[in-house]
């Protein structure tokens, strides 16, 4: 009972069934529903019979998202990836139509089916007050109607927050979701570089850079939203090479740990670069956390070599030539890009200290101060539309996510939680993320999943409160995880 475990394979912990079967009712379902979104997007694209292929697609999907929080969740991962390409009339995209469907969906279940609804120990409370602050800051904004609307944004992310944090933190059925997205982005990825997409992209860097994707009807890719993806894709990829119980998925998950930070490199986007140096020096910093588990340590090695050899590829590749990557290493334009941000800044806090209190409004920045362009920093520019408040508010919901990462003692979940904070924190420096879905999406993913640890790891030492005299001495040399836990 008390033998101390030393294999080096990541394992799950064996108090816990490695990963729940799959009913065959649910089988059917998704194989029903796979048929039915392929005959929607056909409806769609070749009947061109939009509204009828929507309806298709919709019906199969509504009922599982009402039905099953973890499908919801699956949902909201396939559409994340670059989804706000595939527009209706320039309003509705498919991450906001799936994305509010599946939202719906969880709060229902958890509400009337499931135990109801709790933001205990996340970083919600600040995120639903920054959304209200938003809102009243249309009542000093230069363009009250547009403020105003575009708080409405952040209602929405809330909403999807408390979502993700229900069906993740109290459901506990996370892998699945995880590997939607890691899968959906790495096929993104293959139709960019089979398509030619991502070469226009490498070449064209920064303003210039802005590419269609072939199979949508957007206007443009902005390659550093393109690159935030990609960062906190490649977060997920090591979490599930880490920690995925089925041990045959963890050879794709490498190829993703290898392709991600390869893309990014690709695009250009020097502020998600420096955001993911910062996830390895926070990594190296912290690395005594991954002595809890040789698993853990022998995957953070591997991750660590695939980074490398992804970084080594790209350099050596017929990309090495191309505007995005030089952009990282050539010296004059690395400082003349960099120059032009600084300057943004600069003239930001001149304008944030004219007005400290309340702020420009909310999306009025340009606007109250006939700027060309807002800043590129996150702190820096909330502070600028939302005052001193909303940056306390922000900071807040920062201090949250460090707080439960220091509170859960699985090593890698407490690495999740506090990658996604880091990797948003420094790349928001130099490219304004918040108002970005993914920013908010995965750092509440890192927060939910490490307080489900946190819940396991506690029930766990309640039932090992009461230890038999003779066994005292033996339990004191049990690590605190012989082998990896399973918290699904």
């Amino acid at each position: 009972m008390y033998a101390i475990s030393y294999q080096p394979q990541l394992s799950a912990d064996p108090d816990e069934p490695a990963d729940r079967p799959t009913s065959i009712g649910w089988i059917l379902f998704v194989g029903v529903w796979l048929i039915c979104c392929g005959a929607g997007l056909a409806t769609a694209l070749l009947a061109e019979q939009i509204l009828l292929g929507i309806v298709i697609m919709a019906v199969p999907t509504a009922i599982g998202v009402f039905v099953n929080p973890t499908f919801a969740l699956c949902c909201i991962a396939l559409v994340l990836p670059l989804s706000g390409s595939v527009t209706f009339q320039g309003f509705l995209s498919a991450d906001r139509v799936v994305g509010g469907l599946a939202a719906l969906g969880i709060l229902f279940h958890c509400k009337f089916l499931g135990q109801g609804l709790f933001v205990r120990g996340s970083p919600l409370v600040p995120m639903f007050i920054l959304a209200c602050w938003a809102s009243i800051s249309a009542l000093w904004a230069p363009n009250k109607p547009y403020a105003f609307v575009s708080s409405l944004t952040i209602l929405q992310l809330s909403i999807w927050g408390l979502a993700v944090w229900n069906g993740m933190a109290f459901r506990g059925n996370f892998f699945w979701p995880l590997r939607c997205y890691a899968l959906g982005m790495l096929v993104v990825v293959t139709r960019l570089y089979v398509s030619g997409a991502l070469n226009r992209m490498a070449g064209t860097a920064g303003s210039a850079g802005r590419v269609t994707l072939e199979g949508t009807n957007a206007q443009a890719v902005n390659p550093n939203d393109f690159a935030s993806y990609l960062g906190a894709a490649f977060i997920v990829a090591v979490y599930l090479f880490l920690r995925d119980p089925v041990k045959w998925l963890r050879s794709l998950w490498a190829v993703c740990v290898f392709v991600f930070p390869a893309m990014i490199l690709v695009t250009g986007a020097r502020s998600c670069l420096a955001g993911l140096l910062a996830v390895v020096g926070m990594t190296a910093f912290t690395f005594h956390t991954m002595l809890r588990s040789r698993g853990t340590l022998i995957g953070a090695v591997v991750a660590s070599l695939l980074l490398v050899g992804a970084s080594y590829f790209v350099l050596n590749s017929r990309f090495a030539k191309s505007e995005g990557v030089m952009r990282i290493i050539d010296p004059k334009r690395r400082g003349r890009t960099t120059e032009g941000r600084l300057a943004l800044i600069r003239v930001g806090l001149q304008n944030i200290i004219q007005n400290p209190l309340l702020g420009t409004g909310y999306k009025n920045y340009t606007i109250a101060t006939r700027e060309r362009l807002t800043i590129h920093n996150d702190v820096l520019l909330i502070t600028a539309e939302l005052g001193l408040f909303g940056t306390f508010l922000f900071s807040w919901f920062y201090w949250k996510l460090f707080a439960g990462s220091m509170a859960v003692q699985a090593p890698a979940e407490k690495w999740m939680v506090r990658a996604m904070a880091v990797f948003y924190l420094v790349t928001g420096l130099g490219f304004a993320l918040f108002t970005i879905k993914g920013f908010w999406f995965f750092t509440l993913c890192g927060a939910s999943i490490a307080h489900r640890a946190r819940q396991v790891e506690q029930s766990r030492d309640a039932s090992h409160l009461f230890v038999p005299e003779d066994s005292v001495v033996r339990a004191r040399w049990i690590p605190a995880y012989p082998t990896l836990p399973f918290h699904g």
